[in-house]
């Protein structure tokens, strides 16, 4: 699918079996010897919604890292209804700081990442470009401590 050289973009919704989006979806198989390649080169929104069983998205093999370029002008993130959704690929990490629009709604994702300790949360600080963020269904006790800091220093101004 990541073949799709014009899709701008892309929304995945009620695939209730989907448990894990593989390296496939990227338009890359172990087959692929492409000295580079370039994953949706044109998409700028990316929506997932209410894949129920959806529990991650496999990442990069080591190999691919360099020649794989993953969604260059992606702004737009959504991800909802996706309960048991706990692993993000690192790539996407890698995406956040030039992100302009991102909706997490039901994931637990938000409080655990393998390559972050506290999340993706943990992360937003390095993303100047972020001008639209909606989290909903956090269960988390108490927000991060960088959004408490920002959310006290602008009242007090």
């Amino acid at each position: 699918m990541g073949k799709l050289p014009y899709l701008e973009s892309l929304t995945i919704t009620d695939f209730s079996s989907l448990k894990v989006i593989g390296r496939e979806f990227l338009g890359i198989n172990d087959h692929n010897n492409e000295a580079e390649f370039v994953s949706f080169p044109e998409l700028v929104k990316l929506e997932i919604d209410s894949c129920t069983l959806l529990e991650g998205w496999e990442d990069l093999k080591p190999e691919d890292e360099g020649r794989i370029t993953v969604m260059p002008k992606l702004e737009a993130i959504r991800i909802r209804g996706c309960k048991k959704f706990t692993k993000l690929p690192f790539w996407l990490h890698l995406k956040l700081s030039s992100l302009k629009e991102l909706e997490l709604d039901d994931g637990n994702f938000i409080l655990q990442s393998e390559q972050l300790e506290n999340g993706i949360l943990s992360a937003l600080p390095q993303c100047p470009s972020l001008g639209s963020l909606n989290i909903q269904k956090y269960e988390a006790t108490k927000l991060p401590n960088w959004l408490m800091y920002e959310a006290t220093t602008n009242i007090q101004e």
